[in-house]
C-alpha cells in the first residue's frame, strides 16, 4: 500500500511473511504539519507610494507544497488576497503616512500558518485643493488677525499634502478699500501653511482672503476689520466764565466716549485742582478703572469756586489702553458790584397844577458790593415820563458813564412837571453792571383829579 502524507494518525502492522518464521507487530504512526515560512519578498514602487494609487506585494510561503489563501494588510484596513501558488497581489492604501504591510498565511490541513510584515510609507498626492482651517477673525485696523489664518493643502484624496507646497494669499472681497500686510506666501509643514502676521489698514465689514497654490484655491469666511479704540473729550474746553469770588458756579459736564469699534479701558482720571473740583454726584462715569464698550459716553462734572480774582486755568486727562484725553477748564474769579437805592422805591408828589414844577426828590445809589459799580443809564419809562424831569447837574449827582468804586454813593434828583391833566405814573429805571439786573423807581403824581369817596379821577 502507498504511505500516508496527510496530517493524522495512522496504525501500522508488520507482519513476517517467511516459511520458516512467524510473527507481527503493531504500532501508531502520527504525521503533522509541515512548518511553512512567509515573506514578503518585494513591494513596488519601493519604500512608498502616493494615496490612492496602486502598489503591487510579492509573498512566498515556503513548505511542503502548501496551498490555501495568503490576505496582506496595509495596516489600515485595506487588503487584497491571492491563493497559492500565486505570489502576490496589489493594495490601494488611503492613508497617509508610515504603515506597515502584513502577509498573513492561515495554513492548510497538513502546513501551520505564519505572517510576515514590513514598513511600508504611504505619501500625499499633488495638491487638488486648498482649505482654511484656521479662519481669519475679525481684526483692529493695523493690528495682526489672531489666531494665525492657517490653510492647509490636500490631495484628492483630501490628505494633507507633503511639506513645501507654496500658499500665497491676497485679499478677495475687499468693500472697505484696504491693503493686506504681512507675509503673504508660506510653504507648508505638516501640509499647513500659517500666516500669523496679516493685518489689513482699513475698517470695514464682508473682508475674505484668496488662498492659492499652483493647482488650485479657496477663499475664507467673512471677517470684519474694525475701528480701533480712541478715547476723545467733548468740549475740549469747558468756560465757566465770570464767577464771583467765593462763590460756586453752575455744574457743568463734559463728555468721555470711545470713538472705535472695541472697548477701551480707563485707567485713571486727573483730580481737578483747586480753584476747581469734581462732582462725584453728577458724574456718569464709574471710578477708574473701567470699561469704556465701543460707541459708549459717559460724563464728568465739574465746578468752579475762585478765592480771589483772576482767570484760572487747569488740565484734566483721563488715561487709557487707547490713548488719553484732555479737558482744559477755565474760569475767572470777579468782585461784584450791588447797587442799593436808599431811600423809598415811591415817590407819590401829590396834586400840582399843569405849568408847576415839584420841589425835587432826591434819590441816592450806593454801590454795597465787592467791585466797581457802572451806571449805564437812569432814565423814565412810561407814556407818563414826559410829565417829570431828572436833574444831575450838581457836583456829587450820578451821571451815564459813571463808575462807583465798592462803599461809594451818588444821587440824582427827580421833580413832577405836570404838562397835562390826570393821574400821572411813571418809572425810573437804573441800568448798571449789577447782576441782579436794572432798578425801578415808581413816580406818581396828579393834576386837576377830583377825589370822590378815596378814589381819583380826571374833571
Amino acid at each position: 500500500p502507498t504511505a500516508p502524507t496527510d496530517v493524522g494518525s495512522y496504525a501500522v502492522v508488520a507482519t513476517v511473511d517467511d516459511p520458516n518464521h512467524t510473527g507481527s507487530a503493531s504500532g501508531t504512526l502520527e504525521i503533522t504539519q509541515a512548518t511553512t515560512t512567509v515573506s514578503i519578498d518585494a513591494i513596488a514602487p519601493v519604500a512608498q507610494q502616493v494615496a490612492g494609487q496602486a502598489y503591487t506585494v510579492t509573498v512566498s510561503v515556503a513548505g511542503a507544497n502548501p496551498s490555501g489563501t495568503v490576505t496582506i494588510d496595509d495596516g489600515h484596513g485595506v487588503t487584497c488576497q491571492f491563493d497559492l501558488p500565486a505570489a502576490g497581489c496589489e493594495l490601494t492604501s488611503l492613508v497617509v503616512g508610515a504603515t506597515t504591510v502584513t502577509a498573513d498565511y492561515p495554513g492548510d490541513a497538513n502546513h501551520s500558518g505564519g505572517l510576515d510584515s514590513i514598513a511600508y510609507e504611504i505619501v500625499a498626492g499633488s495638491a487638488a485643493s486648498l482649505v482654511f482651517t484656521a479662519q481669519p477673525t475679525d481684526a483692529v485696523v493695523g493690528q495682526a488677525i489672531t489666531p494665525a489664518v492657517q490653510v492647509e493643502a490636500r490631495d484628492a484624496l483630501d490628505n494633507p499634502v507633503a511639506d513645501g507646497t507654496v500658499i500665497l494669499l491676497a485679499l478677495g472681497a475687499n468693500l472697505g478699500g484696504g491693503t493686506l500686510a504681512g507675509t503673504l506666501d508660506a510653504s507648508t509643514t505638516g501640509g499647513v501653511a500659517t500666516f500669523a502676521d496679516l493685518s489689513i489698514d482699513t475698517a470695514g465689514a464682508g473682508y475674505t482672503l484668496i488662498a492659492s497654490s499652483a493647482a488650485s484655491n479657496a477663499e475664507s469666511a467673512s471677517f470684519m476689520v474694525l475701528t480701533p479704540a480712541a478715547l476723545t473729550i467733548s468740549p475740549l474746553l469747558l468756560d465757566f466764565g465770570t464767577v464771583a469770588v467765593s462763590s460756586a458756579s453752575t455744574i457743568r459736564a463734559v463728555t468721555l466716549r470711545n470713538d472705535g469699534d472695541v472697548a477701551l479701558n480707563v485707567s485713571a482720571v486727573d483730580a481737578a485742582p483747586a480753584p476747581f473740583e469734581s462732582v462725584p454726584g453728577q458724574t456718569t462715569c464709574p471710578s477708574a478703572p473701567f470699561e469704556l464698550a465701543a460707541g459708549d459716553t459717559c460724563d464728568l462734572a465739574f465746578r468752579f469756586t475762585p478765592s480771589q480774582e483772576g482767570i484760572s486755568t487747569a488740565d484734566v486727562t483721563a488715561f487709557s489702553d487707547a490713548g488719553s484725553a484732555t479737558v482744559t477748564l477755565s474760569g475767572e474769579g470777579v468782585t461784584l458790584p450791588q447797587l442799593v437805592i436808599v431811600g423809598p422805591t415811591l415817590i407819590d408828589f401829590g396834586d400840582l397844577d399843569i405849568g408847576d414844577t415839584s420841589p425835587a426828590e432826591l434819590i441816592v445809589i450806593e454801590n454795597l458790593g465787592d467791585g466797581d459799580l457802572v451806571i449805564d443809564a437812569i432814565e423814565l419809562v412810561g407814556p407818563n415820563g414826559p410829565q417829570y424831569l431828572l436833574e444831575w447837574n450838581v457836583a456829587g449827582m450820578c451821571t451815564a458813564g459813571e463808575v462807583l468804586a465798592p462803599g461809594a454813593f451818588c444821587g440824582f434828583e427827580v421833580r413832577y412837571a405836570p404838562v397835562t391833566g390826570g393821574v400821572q405814573e411813571a418809572r425810573i429805571r437804573i441800568r448798571s453792571n449789577d447782576a441782579g439786573g436794572p432798578h425801578w423807581i415808581d413816580v406818581r403824581g396828579t393834576t386837576d383829579v377830583a377825589f370822590h369817596n378815596g378814589f381819583e379821577s380826571a374833571p
